[in-house]
């Protein structure tokens, strides 16, 4: 178990070397990392409620509130128990899409081999909702004739999902149809 402590130290020398990379580059890469914090559920709610006017929170903001979401997060995870793993790790992640404040678009392929694992009840609506979601998103890179708006309700409709499906999977148990 304490080897697994090294692990970081042993591969952060090895691609400091491979690559000629400085060693204090890779380790502060973690700590100065953005993620979007105005694209997704609770980041999104934060950033029009309260810096609307701005393309993003201060980033002292943000990693405020990525400290909060991490001890929570740490938290939930030794509240829950689940004998099956990969329901655990199922319910960990919803946690995780609720909750975030930093957010990507291919985060939302995470959750893919689950749903088809675990297979819940009406899985499938969440399934279609995220693809419409993430299919939208990626058209309006592609084609900027899309509004902000729709793309932006869509996101708002998929959170919306996950919280509506992960409080009917908790209460029936995560059970297959």
């Amino acid at each position: 178990m304490i080897l697994i402590f090294f692990f970081p130290v042993i591969f952060i020398v090895a691609y400091g070397i491979s690559f000629g990379n400085n060693f204090l580059d890779i380790i502060k890469t973690p700590f100065t990392y953005r993620s979007l914090f105005s694209f997704w559920g609770l980041g999104k709610a934060i950033h029009l409620t309260f810096f609307r006017y701005q393309s993003q929170p201060p980033i002292y903001l943000q990693k405020i509130f990525l400290s909060l979401f991490l001890i929570t997060f740490f938290i939930y995870s030794l509240k829950i128990t689940y004998k099956n793993l990969i329901i655990y790790f199922f319910d960990l992640l919803f946690f995780f899409y609720i909750f975030t404040v930093g957010f990507a678009i291919q985060y939302l392929s995470w959750f893919i081999p689950f749903l088809f694992l675990i297979k819940p009840k009406y899985y499938y609506f969440i399934y279609l909702i995220t693809f419409i979601a993430v299919f939208f998103n990626y058209l309006s890179w592609v084609n900027n004739s899309l509004p902000n708006l729709i793309i932006t309700a869509l996101i708002f409709l998929n959170w919306a999902a996950f919280i509506f499906f992960i409080i009917y999977w908790k209460k029936q148990g995560f059970k297959s149809k």
